[in-house]
């Protein structure tokens, strides 16, 4: 796995690629399995809102580092604060696929 910053290394990824947004203070870690449908994109596109295991509400928000897609963003959990996750994916392409 490696850690993603932007919408555009979400749209990189490929159908049997996985994301992961994990929390470090609630210590959960949500597992999506990338489809055809793009639905993960919405994990890292800025305004977007999502549930937290914890029960708080997850705001994708730009930081001003790059523009568009390729601008980097955080995940703000109203109950975590801000910077607690983070997102990591498979490497583009391999299906899931790690090295040991």
């Amino acid at each position: 796995m490696n850690h993603i910053t932007t919408q555009a290394e979400a749209e990189a990824l490929k159908p049997g690629d996985a994301i992961t947004m994990a929390c470090s203070m609630c210590k959960h870690v949500t597992l999506h399995h990338v489809t055809k449908d793009n639905s993960h994109v919405k994990l890292m596109t800025v305004g977007q809102k999502h549930k937290c295991v914890c029960g708080g509400t997850v705001t994708v928000v730009g930081t001003g580092k790059g523009k568009g897609k390729n601008q980097q963003v955080n995940h703000v959990c109203s109950a975590c604060g801000d910077d607690a996750m983070f997102v990591c994916a498979t490497k583009p392409g391999s299906g899931g696929e790690h090295d040991h």
